[in-house]
Order: C-alpha cells, then sequence, then structure tokens
C-alpha cells in the first residue's frame, strides 16, 4: 500500500496544490502492473491548507504515478511521483486502514 501523503516524494505537488486556489485531485495515471486499487476515484476538490491522501496498493518495489490536477479538467497540471516500498515515512501500518476505508466510502 502507498499513501502519497506520506510519500518523501510528494513535496512539490504538495507545495502547489496548498495554495490560496482551490485545485481538484483529478485522477492518477499509472502501469497497472506496478500499482492497483488507486483511490479517490473520482476527483475531488482540494481546500486550502488542508490535507487529501491519494491511496492505492503498490505491486512492484517501485512505480511511477501521474497525478493530474487543477481548476478544472481544461486547466490541468500533471506531476510523475516515484513511489517505493519503503516511503510510507513510518505510517506502513495505516496506510493498508485507509485505503480500507477509503475503499468502503467509494463503495457506499
Amino acid at each position: 500500500y502507498f499513501n502519497l501523503l506520506t510519500s518523501k516524494n510528494n513535496k512539490e505537488i504538495t507545495e502547489q496544490m496548498n495554495t490560496e486556489t482551490v485545485y481538484r485531485y483529478l485522477y492518477a495515471e499509472y502501469n497497472e502492473n506496478e500499482i492497483t486499487d488507486v483511490l479517490p476515484v473520482d476527483p475531488v476538490a482540494v481546500i486550502p491548507g488542508q490535507k487529501m491522501a491519494i491511496v492505492g496498493r503498490l505491486l512492484a518495489d517501485q512505480a511511477t504515478i501521474k497525478i493530474f490536477y487543477g481548476s478544472n479538467s481544461e486547466n490541468k497540471r500533471a506531476k510523475n511521483i516515484i513511489i517505493g516500498k519503503g516511503d510510507s515515512m513510518g505510517y506502513s501500518e495505516v496506510i493498508p486502514r485507509l485505503w480500507a476505508l477509503q475503499k468502503v466510502e467509494q463503495l457506499s
């Protein structure tokens, strides 16, 4: 499992999304042989000063996920983030639970 909120490679995208502009996480692209079950599935507003978690299951030792975000679908940016096992910064026990909570929320 991974959580981009705790990944050591997410600093740039976190800084860009934590501005006065209300951004939306739009979607993610990734190799399905390396990453699966990325949540959230639908676009989510990222309120300035708040954090949002993008979580999923990491199948490989290392993978690249491309996050698309912006103020709308016509005005979007993309950022490649390399994630790997061991990037959880001490949250490895919490991340599967966070993924499960988001999965239950998506299904309800």
